[in-house]
């Protein structure tokens, strides 16, 4: 074998020696499909480390998902429209992309580690000068360059792209979090406008049956006009709430078709669920789900992978100054007139950097601060997330009361009014009696649907807040009143 065909197959040899090396890898790395390390559509979670493929059998999915952009016709539940959203939320799909988008910008930060082979071709032809040959030619080449040795540049940058990843990929499982809190929020908030104009129905019923009663009266004589113009006052009043109410549950619906991404005038019918409040025994202290929620909510998992990747940065940063070494080669093949040549050659270059202006020592004072934000980030991130589970807690807590209050004041207010009206039926009681009563009763039933709308909104919340599921609920019994009032139409 001569000195050319020796060369050749040593050119061959370094191309081919990542290639066999990463054969024998006893994982897939990712510059061959990216995709695999983020979520596999934008419903799912991500893999939260970035480091194991989810899905050997990703390539061939669709880049994107199309979204669900009409509803199908058929009653929605409320499991029904979290599945939903999940698919088709912007949101979730924003993220789902970015997340890809990091997993690909990893692979790009490993291409150092793999030979740079580039070719190039060039020729002329014309009336060309004695000093380039004078003859037209054609010139092909291909040139060669593989880093050896830059102390721990490359590593430093790869590592920081893959804690980008990591951090993308908190980022996409907190957007499926806050769709798991915004569209169950959504939902209750239109139950409970739809038990808020079912209660003003019977607040309407209410005032029609306290008007016939004052006019029953008036007209064996014992109330007077003024008892009738005041109960019909009261009952124009019902309507006008119950009209009131009928607007809301149009806007609720709306905001509920938004948070499911759907335009606000898509024509959904949600079908209503009578289940017990979320009423759980919270015995575990709260500094417990703090605890809990530091170690899980992707919210602190991104802060903490943008530190390490403020920590690489500063890695990078810190190799600039020293050399590198990098091995190339070129081969090039030239034909002219009736002839033609070859050369080629193999060889290593060293570079040292001497002096760019400071460039490099500011560098690594930028790349520390950008490490000292991080970290104060990352300090800050769980400080917000120690007072959205304080303030969760609490606000669940003081809910469970109210909802706990407001049925029993829910049951001596109907009781109230009966007895009241029993009372003006027989004349023991005035009109005024009989009013404050009926109204009693209509505040008591919005305050029950409230209280039981803002418990369920507050559940949502709380386990928002903490990231995960709470312990085995212990559920209340006596359920009655709500749910003639919060669930199916009777």
């Amino acid at each position: 074998m001569g000195e050319r065909g020796s060369f050749n197959l040593r050119l061959a040899l370094v191309v081919m020696l990542p290639a066999l090396l990463c054969a024998a890898c006893p994982k897939p790395l990712p510059e061959f499909n990216p995709a695999k390390y983020a979520a596999n559509s934008q419903g799912e979670v991500a893999p939260e480390k970035g480091t194991e493929p989810v899905d050997p059998e990703f390539v061939g999915r669709p880049e994107i998902e199309r979204p669900e952009l009409d509803p199908m016709p058929g009653r929605y539940t409320l499991a029904n429209l979290v599945d939903i959203a999940l698919r088709n939320s912007p949101v979730t799909r924003q993220s789902w992309a970015q997340g890809r988008a990091a997993a690909a910008a990893w692979a790009q930060s490993r291409s150092t580690y793999w030979p740079q082979l580039e070719g190039s071709m060039q020729s002329a032809a014309g009336k060309i000068p004695a000093v380039d040959g004078g003859r037209s030619y054609i010139t092909a080449g291909a040139q060669l360059q593989y880093l050896l040795l830059d102390f721990g540049g490359r590593s430093a940058q790869a590592r920081a792209a893959r804690e980008a990843l990591v951090a993308a990929n908190w980022n996409h499982n907190q957007s499926i979090q806050d769709v798991l809190r915004d569209v169950p929020q959504a939902y209750h908030t239109y139950m409970g406008d739809r038990a808020l104009e079912r209660a003003a129905g019977m607040n309407l019923e209410d005032a029609l049956t306290t008007l016939r009663a004052t006019e029953a009266r008036q007209t064996t004589g014992v109330s007077t006009v003024a008892d009738v113009l005041q109960a019909r006052s009261n009952a124009d009043q019902a309507r006008l709430d119950l009209a009131t109410r009928k607007g809301a549950v149009k806007i609720s619906k709306g905001a509920l078709a938004t948070s499911v991404g759907w335009t606000a005038d898509a024509d959904i019918e949600v079908a209503g669920e009578v289940r017990n409040p979320p009423l759980r025994d919270m015995s575990r202290s709260v500094k417990m789900l703090v605890t809990e929620a530091k170690r899980q909510r992707p919210a602190v998992g991104a802060a903490q992978a943008q530190v390490r990747q403020a920590l690489a940065d500063v890695d990078y940063a810190r190799s600039q100054p020293f050399p590198t070494l990098t091995a190339g080669g070129l081969f090039q093949w030239q034909k002219m007139k009736n002839q033609h040549g070859e050369n080629y050659y193999g060889g290593f270059e060293l570079k040292i950097p001497i002096f760019y202006g400071f460039k490099m020592q500011n560098a690594i004072r930028q790349a520390k601060f950008e490490l000292e934000a991080a970290r104060a980030t990352l300090a800050q991130t769980e400080q917000t997330v120690a007072q959205e589970v304080w303030d969760a807690y609490q606000n669940y807590n003081t809910a469970t009361e109210q909802y706990r209050a407001s049925r029993t004041l829910l049951a001596s207010s109907q009781e109230s009014f009966n007895v009241s009206l029993a009372r003006y039926r027989q004349g023991a009681a005035d009109i005024t009696e009989l009013l404050n009563a009926q109204n009693t009763l209509a505040s008591a039933r919005a305050q029950l649907i409230d209280s039981r709308m803002k418990l369920f909104n507050q559940y949502a919340e709380l386990l928002h807040a903490v990231g995960s599921e709470l312990p085995e609920e212990r559920l209340d019994s006596g359920v009655t009143e709500e749910d003639l009032a919060y669930g199916e139409d009777r």
